[in-house]
């Protein structure tokens, strides 16, 4: 019993800290890890340690792909993991999929991403800040990834966002435009990692948003009963402390601004993505639990008019069956 309990002490730990001192360099532990490793269960909020989620769902499983969340004093954000669940609460960990020493072009920091799904493929939108963004799919949504952009970021930009219209044409959120008061949006073209052109240029269109307080980070958009959320982090001196959101009837508005979706429970910066996944829409962000980036999630309540109701952070969190 008690090499039982040593065992299962060291595999939380290792999977709790993302690296580990050796030979005077910083190594991927947990990333080197040749089969999955089970995490949990996690009874309520928050989770394992990981930071800026992007969240796709398959088979009836919620997909991450996350940031390290808190990388060492003076080290950078360098690689992204992935993440699965059938409940929210036992997870599975399937390792480092990629990072700036996998990218010919990649350096800086590996922030936010985010995932759609087309052609029989999962497409995995990169970001290394202040490259750009690149292109990676696979057929599974854990990976292995193959690399579609190795020449170089298909544009500029922070935090990517990718919307799939249900007329099939796909939209590319950024913060490219930053007059207050509006957004951007690309138009892709259907392989979904090239641009629709026009007059020369990229396709695209600023479109005009609420009074809130745009331009933030972390946008995420989703379609729900006819209306398209546009949502994203603000906060007064770029501290990111709450998510609000906006409602158009188009993917590029005119938007309005609703409210606040949430604010932080604690010091630190706040950022998530929505999914539909059994029944319910699930909000799946994280926050910093004394000074650690962790997973949290909750779920979204929405009026008879389609405005969703102010989530609070809580300790009960999501499970699902």
């Amino acid at each position: 019993m008690k090499q039982a309990v040593i065992f299962c002490c060291l595999v939380l730990s290792l999977c709790g800290s993302a690296w580990a001192e050796a030979g005077g360099q910083m190594q991927a532990v947990i990333g080197d890890a040749k089969t999955p490793q089970i995490l949990g269960p996690f009874n309520g909020n928050p989770m394992f340690k990981a930071s800026d989620p992007a969240v796709i769902v398959a088979d009836d499983r919620i997909y991450l792909i996350t940031c390290e969340g808190n990388p060492p004093e003076g080290k950078l954000w360098k690689e992204w993991r992935a993440w699965s669940s059938s409940d929210l609460k036992l997870w599975t960990y399937h390792g480092v999929i990629f990072g700036v020493k996998d990218s010919p072009w990649g350096q800086g920091r590996a922030w936010a991403t985010h995932l759609v799904h087309k052609h029989g493929y999962y497409y995995w939108y990169y970001y290394f800040s202040p490259r750009g963004f690149g292109v990676a799919r696979s057929q599974n949504p854990a990976g292995p990834y193959q690399d579609l952009t190795p020449d170089g970021p298909i544009i500029g930009g922070h935090d990517p966002c990718v919307l799939i219209d249900d007329d099939g044409q796909a939209y590319l959120y950024t913060q490219a435009s930053r007059q207050k008061g509006k957004a951007r949006a690309y138009y892709l073209d259907d392989d979904l990692i090239h641009f629709k052109m026009e007059g020369g240029k990229r396709k695209c269109v600023d479109f005009a948003l609420g009074e809130g307080t745009f331009p933030g980070e972390g946008i995420d958009v989703f379609k729900r009963n006819g209306f398209y959320y546009f949502t994203y982090c603000v906060g007064a001196e770029q501290h990111f402390d709450k998510i609000e959101y906006q409602m158009a009837t188009s993917p590029i508005g005119p938007f309005a601004f609703k409210g606040t979706l949430i604010k932080r429970p604690f010091p630190g910066n706040i950022q998530g993505d929505i999914v539909l996944f059994k029944g319910q829409w699930i909000l799946v962000y994280h926050v910093w639990e004394k000074g650690v980036e962790k997973i949290a999630a909750e779920v979204l309540h929405f009026n008879d008019d389609g405005t969703i109701q102010q989530l609070q952070y809580t300790r009960e969190g999501v499970a699902v069956q």
